[in-house]
């Protein structure tokens, strides 16, 4: 897969501008932006860091940062999660639609396990929200 494409459907997912997220800013929304990008990289492509790195224009020294980083936000951060998850099912979702003919029957099990999971979060957050509102 093309980390072109993941950081198009990251921005996408964070509805921010590719400039801005290539950008020498350090606001956070665009530090989050690079972080999942780094993450869903790794995850969906065999680039090492270096060439990671050059899709964000930053040292792969960051991408090694990024992803010491990423378990702490996943488990302390609601919305962060949120947002890895979204970015994460439009990159799936991306491949799916653009590359299915393509992919290893095994890719294919792990995407459709990944669906799976996400519309069980997605089941659980509907049912968490319906008893909120129910008390």
């Amino acid at each position: 897969m093309d980390e072109h494409i993941i950081l198009e459907k990251v921005c996408e997912g964070l509805n921010l501008n590719k400039e801005a997220v290539l950008s020498k800013s350090r606001e956070a929304n665009l530090v989050n932006a690079r972080i999942l990008y780094s993450i869903l990289s790794r995850e969906f492509t065999k680039n090492n860091l270096i060439t990671i790195s050059a899709g964000i224009g930053r040292h792969h020294s960051s991408v090694v940062h990024y992803t010491k980083i990423f378990d702490n936000y996943m488990q302390t951060d609601k919305h962060f999660r949120q947002y890895y998850k979204l970015c994460k099912t439009l990159v799936i979702n991306h491949l799916i639609h653009s590359n299915a003919k393509n992919f290893q029957t095994d890719m294919l099990q792990q995407i459709d396990s990944q669906i799976n999971k996400l519309l069980e979060i997605r089941k659980s957050f509907d049912k968490i929200k319906q008893e909120a509102q129910n008390n």
